[in-house]
């Protein structure tokens, strides 16, 4: 995976989308921050999250309620109220800058993002020399 912690550029909603110019990791990677991957590790841990990488290279092996349980808050309001508040943290101008409208799905693409980057983290730092 490309490291992207000098990137300047913002790559854009646009790009991924319609000019299909970026990749799916590389768009929602651009999202990640330490705290995202802090927050992610704590909920799922790092060897189920390896586990699930192992299965599955999407994640999908864990539920969506179990990211959804993870990566946000139902507000309900009143009856029939569909509002949410994210709990994941994640760069927020970036998004914005990007194009991006705050999801369910974003925040669930932007969690799995960063799990993997935690499981490459991890497992390169713990690789022997």
């Amino acid at each position: 995976m490309p490291d992207h912690s000098l990137q300047t550029q913002i790559l854009t909603r646009r790009q991924y989308m319609h000019d299909r110019v970026v990749s799916h990791e590389d768009y929602y990677r651009q999202f990640v921050t330490a705290d995202t991957i802090r927050v992610v590790d704590q909920v799922f841990s790092l060897e189920r999250l390896t586990a699930a990488l192992e299965n599955d290279r999407n994640l999908n092996s864990i539920p969506l309620a179990d990211w959804d349980a993870a990566t946000f808050v139902e507000l309900r309001a009143w009856p029939g109220d569909t509002r949410f508040r994210a709990t994941l943290p994640f760069n927020r101008s970036v998004a914005a800058g990007a194009g991006e409208s705050i999801t369910r799905a974003t925040i669930t693409c932007i969690a799995k993002c960063a799990a993997k980057l935690l499981v490459l983290q991890r497992h390169t730092h713990l690789a022997p020399a």
